[in-house]
Parts: C-alpha cells; structure tokens; sequence
C-alpha cells in the first residue's frame, strides 16, 4: 500500500506551529500548553510505522456453482493494528450480483488487528469468473496517514449453465451396442414388446405366448426390442453471438446443451460428446455417467467466441469425436454462413443430424429509418433462405426461443424426424 498524508495532518500541524509562534511571541506560556497535547498526538502519530502492514485474504466457499445458485465470499483483514479504519471494495464482474450486504465493507480492526466479513453473490450467468482483486483504503489510527492499495489475490468461479427440466430427449435413428434406455428398431432380448412370431428351433422356451399358442394350436413366442443407448454429439455455434452475457444467443445456446447433455447423459444412459465449432474448433470425447456430465459443462465453460474469417475444417476431428452412428445436435442461431456449411458438410458425410435453432429475433436492435427496416428485411429473407437450404437436405429443424421450455422444441423436432410433420 501506499500512504500520504491526510488534511488532518496538515491542520495540526498548523496549529502546533501556530500556537508555539504566537505564545513565543507575546510571551503566553498558556498557549502553549494548550498546543502542547496537541503537538504530542502529532509527534507519536508520525513516530508510528506509516508502511505497516495490512494483509486482506479472499475466500470463497466453493469453486463451482450452478446458474441461480449463491457463493459465499469471506474477507479477511489481518495485520492492520496500525490502522483504524480499512475499507475494502471487491471487485466483482457483471455475472456476479452481491446480496445484501453488497461486496464493499469498512472494518475497524481490534487490537490484534483482525476483522472479518461475508458476503453472499448470487451467479447470474454461466462461464468462468474471477473474482478480485480487492481494493483497500485505510485510515492510520490517529488520521494522519491514509493509505491505498489493491490486494492482488483472486479467486476463481465457475458457473454451469442451469439445465431447466426437459421430459423427453432427442429420439436416435441407430443405436450403439451398449445398455441404455433407448429401444432400438432391432428384434433382439429385451424388456419392451414388439412383435409375435411362429416358434423356431432355438427359441427359449420363457418366450413362448401360450395365449396365443393355445388359440391358434402352434407356438408363437415374443419378440423384443432390445434396449440401448446413442452417440450424442452436441454441436454448439461458437462463431459469434448476439447480445453478449446472461440474455446473448451464446448463453441461450449454452443452456440449452446443459439440459440435453444432463438429459440424455443422467436418464437415457447415452454417450455424450461436444463439438464448440467456431473461430477455434474445440471438442470432447463422447462420454457416460454423471462426472462426464460435469466435463461436458466445464468444455461449455471454456467455449469462447474468437473472431476469425477461417472456416474450421471438420477433417481434423479424430474419428472418435464423431463416431459412425452417431446423433449430432446442432445449437445455433444460424446467423454464420460457416456455420450452415458446416452442418451441410455433416449431412453429406451421412450423420443423422438435427438442429435447434436459437431465434435470434428479440436479440436484434434495430435503427430507425427505412434504411433500418429493409436491411432487417433482408437478413430475415436470407436467414429463411437459410433454412430452406437445410431443409432440402433433410435436415430437421425447429426454433426455440430462449425463456420458453425446451420440451415443446424438442417434441417437434422427434415428429419432424419421424417423419410426421412436413417440413
């Protein structure tokens, strides 16, 4: 920290210096016994150690939160003996909002010089937070020296995106070989009913309907579809994003992936992957169980927009991060021609593709002006042109809108792919 000299220490010392000349002067003894306790408290004030330490630590309850959830912020003076009052600001970014009490505090330290302080901040928007550094401002016991400073120890946060309750998932057109909670179109063992069929040679015998045996005098068995899981590859648009922070078509995107990813992941039992296709192509390994959820969040985390004119090639994936049979999940605004590109490219390739557009719509801030309508206009004619481009290729596609559920989205895009509606 560094420290100067306050108005108070200016002030006393025009009066020691003022009381001493005058009863010098016109010889006042009492003068300058009144100046005289004043002229000690300066002296010792300045005697004292003007550089004296004032250690601040931060802490923070827990490292990872969920969107909605509140941390704890604990903020600790120790050391600060010489100073009798220490104000101390945190320096909090946008996405975390302090509860009341807010995150600026003014300690007055005991004779061992400590105090503490806790402050709940509410997370309001998913990503990686630092929080920190804290600025200081401290007053010298007896006011003549004020010092200021910033603690350079931070700590770091990192919000999940909040997954809001989804009761279907995404329907795969192929399954893998591994158990999940998907019926596959095969005839195999199984738990679900499919279909009745004469008795062949090989048959188990549990599987006889003896209903049916006994009305139509042959055996008939049962037949099954055998349950498994998918390959679900989360494809998230990391071009570009309107509006950034908490209401942004990135955020929207973000939140919408957590809650397929814990979908498919926590109650179908599938393997879920990410691809973050933007300026930077960034991507994770299809995984299961609950902590490849949490790696799933923390790849979503570390997705960043990067302004780049390239067009990443999907060649570079290894094999692994797009396996054969694999349902790739498409999250974006569609307002990147790379990014419709990219989803061509995959159709082409022969992956069973769907998209859920995030309408971007309420994120546009249009001018005044005819100039601004038309131009409105015309993006809106080549965004629909857009998507006329990925229906001709058999690509499903539903809008979303942010701040609506997920489910209604998610329902229309399993009747699209079942063929029920035409697109």
């Amino acid at each position: 920290m560094t420290a100067f000299p306050t108005y108070r220490l200016g002030g006393l010392a025009a009066l020691v210096v003022l009381g001493g000349l005058v009863a010098f002067a016109f010889g006042i003894p009492a003068l300058a016994a009144c100046t005289a306790p004043l002229a000690v408290f300066l002296a010792w004030g300045l005697l004292l150690d003007r550089q004296a330490p004032c250690h601040v630590n931060l802490a923070i309850d827990r490292d990872r939160a969920f969107e909605g959830e509140t941390v704890a912020l604990t903020l600790s003076v120790t050391k600060a003996a010489a100073w009798g009052r220490v104000l101390c600001d945190i320096h909090l970014p946008e996405a975390l909002e302090p509860l009341d009490p807010p995150a600026r505090f003014a300690f007055e330290p005991d004779r061992s010089g400590r105090a503490t302080a806790v402050v709940e901040v509410a997370c309001r928007t998913w990503g990686a937070h630092v929080v920190g550094p804290v600025r200081i401002r401290a007053r010298h016991r007896f006011g003549v020296f004020l010092a200021t400073g910033a603690s350079g120890e931070t700590v770091g946060l990192r919000v999940y995106p909040a997954a809001s309750p989804l009761r279907v998932g995404v329907s795969a057109q192929k399954t893998q070989v591994y158990v999940g909670n998907q019926l596959s179109r095969q005839r195999a063992e199984g738990l679900e009913f499919a279909d009745i069929r004469l008795y062949a040679a090989g048959d188990q015998v549990r599987r006889i309907n003896w209903r049916v045996t006994a009305r139509r005098h042959q055996p008939y068995v049962n037949v099954q579809n055998p349950e498994r899981n998918a390959d679900l590859i989360l494809l998230v648009d990391s071009f570009g994003g309107l509006r950034p922070g908490a209401e942004g078509t990135m955020a929207a995107a973000g939140r919408a992936a957590a809650t397929l990813a814990e979908m498919h992941l926590l109650r179908r039992r599938d393997r879920v992957g990410l691809i973050a296709y933007g300026g930077v192509l960034q991507w994770l390994a299809p995984g299961m169980g609950r902590s490849h959820l949490y790696r799933v969040l923390d790849a979503l985390i570390d997705t960043k927009v990067v302004t780049s004119y390239a067009r990443p090639d999907l060649d570079v994936l290894p094999p692994r991060i797009l396996p054969p049979q694999a349902l790739v999940v498409a999250v974006s605004p569609l307002t990147d021609p790379r990014m419709v590109r990219a989803l061509l490219d995959i159709r082409g390739r022969g992956f069973d593709l769907a998209v859920v557009e995030v309408d971007p719509e309420r994120y546009v801030e249009t001018g005044t002006g005819s100039g601004a309508e038309v131009a409105l206009r015309v993006w809106r004619l080549w965004r629909e042109a857009r998507r006329r481009d990925l229906l001709r290729a058999s690509i499903p596609l539903v809008r979303w809108e942010p701040g609506t559920s997920l489910d209604g989205a998610v329902t229309t895009l399993n009747q699209l792919r079942r063929g029920r509606w035409a697109a």
